[in-house]
């Protein structure tokens, strides 16, 4: 370890931006998938609302890609009048080798772009889902984004909306909003009424996976609504929770 030191005060502060898909229940990794990929964005109404307390874009120096052990393919991209760009990608990711990565050239994200986290999985040699979760042996999907100058921004993250889960298996309605339970395990189904006894947890521990079932299951979530969170450090005005949507 080395530690590098100026008396010079640097002209700016170096800021530290997380964009993940919300750690929780409703990131799912079936089993039985080579390549099941998950994505996270960040909202761009609530991006621009800090860029503007800013006053200034931001420049992007480097990035962390993390997931856990089912991690295989990791990127960055941000979208700018309808054209990808990649900040940071790994298409050979291993768990036990995670590094900051300095990018060749900084890159300025300004308002109006829109961030996104792209992750793939390989969950074939499992008989079980496994979820998000702060644990090694569940996963996560974030890009951590250092960049400058510093702004109170500190996370944008975003997940597929629960219904939009749980309609791949039938549910016609949930009774969900913005502020779930402690655990969306537990939210109630509504409809239909043969299933109105059940839980978010009964429904997606009933389904039988399989490699078809696996790939028709990324593509319905990635075809439905989200949920975008995004939230700031206790010196910012703005009223992050009203971009819960």
């Amino acid at each position: 370890l080395r530690l590098l030191y100026t008396p010079e005060l640097r002209q700016h502060d170096v800021g530290i931006l997380l964009i993940p898909h919300w750690v929780d229940f409703t990131h799912i990794i079936p089993p039985h998938a080579d390549d099941y990929r998950t994505e996270a964005f960040c909202n761009q109404e609530c991006f621009d609302a800090f860029m503007d307390e800013a006053g200034e874009p931001i420049h992007v120096f480097a990035d962390l890609l993390h997931s856990h052990l089912l991690g295989r393919k990791m990127k960055t991209t941000f979208i700018r009048d309808g054209v990808e760009t990649v900040l940071a990608q790994d298409d050979n990711y291993d768990f036990n080798l995670q590094y900051i990565r300095v990018l060749d050239e900084e890159v300025i994200i300004k308002k109006r772009d829109m961030i996104m986290t792209e992750c793939t999985y390989s969950s074939a040699h499992l008989n079980q889902a496994v979820y998000g979760g702060p644990g090694t042996e569940n996963e996560m999907c974030e890009s951590i984004l250092f960049y400058y100058p510093k702004t109170n921004m500190s996370y944008c993250a975003s997940h597929p909306h629960p219904l939009n889960i749980l309609s791949f298996a039938g549910v016609e309605e949930i009774d969900y909003s913005f502020e779930p339970p402690a655990s969306v395990w537990g939210i109630p189904i509504t409809k239909p009424a043969s299933m109105s006894n059940m839980t978010y947890a009964d429904v997606v521990e009933s389904i039988v996976w399989d490699q078809d079932k696996v790939q028709r299951f990324s593509q319905h979530l990635r075809e439905g609504s989200f949920v975008s969170r995004c939230g700031g450090t206790l010196q910012t005005n703005i009223d992050a929770a009203r971009y819960t949507k």
